[in-house]
């Protein structure tokens, strides 16, 4: 039940020294490159929350990585650029509008099943609109599973019928086929 869970933030100052190896060993959506890059995630702009269980309070079972933006994203390099102006002065985390959830991670398979990740982000939400009341938007940069494949079925679809019942124009009809025609397989 997430309600016994612990919201933590973690940060490279306070949080201990193993829950930091733990949230760098266990990243699952975008791996650390170096120890810089795990400095960036949990320092100014950024922000790192887990969820633990009273009975393991030395181990996350969920944590999400969020970004601190002027506005809302189109990719990573928008959130590091992003966090880049909070280092250098040049925007404030005070003054921040959007909040991205850009990276989720379940650390026990055991768990799987159990909708942590949900309950993680309404509670970071709310911790993030208590320290920063000027958040109003909030957003993830998270895949969504099978989304290519339904899109592809809906392309499919609409390459067979009549004009009057499409959902795309045929410009990004075309564009959607050069998006997948360039991929690899």
């Amino acid at each position: 039940r997430p309600g016994v869970l612990n919201l933590k933030r973690i940060t490279y100052e306070e949080t201990p020294a193993a829950i930091i190896e733990q949230i760098a060993l266990k990243e699952a959506v975008h791996p650390l490159q170096s120890l810089n890059d795990l400095r960036t995630r949990l320092g100014p702009g950024r922000r790192c929350f887990a969820f633990f269980h009273p009975a393991l309070p030395h181990k996350p079972l969920v944590f999400v990585h969020v970004s601190l933006l002027q506005q809302m994203p189109k990719s990573m390099e928008d959130i590091h650029a992003g966090s880049e102006k909070i280092v250098q002065g040049i925007d404030t985390e005070e003054d921040v509008s959007c909040a991205t959830f850009y990276s989720i991670t379940n650390t026990e398979p055991g768990l799987a099943g159990v909708d942590l990740g949900n309950h993680l982000i309404k509670s970071v939400v709310k911790q993030l609109k208590q320290e920063l009341p000027k958040l109003d938007t909030f957003c993830t940069l998270s895949p969504i599973p099978n989304f290519s494949k339904w899109l592809q079925g809906k392309i499919a679809i609409q390459q067979s019928i009549h004009d009057a019942t499409r959902i795309f124009t045929k410009e990004e009809m075309r564009l959607l086929e050069r998006l997948f025609s360039s991929k690899p397989k």
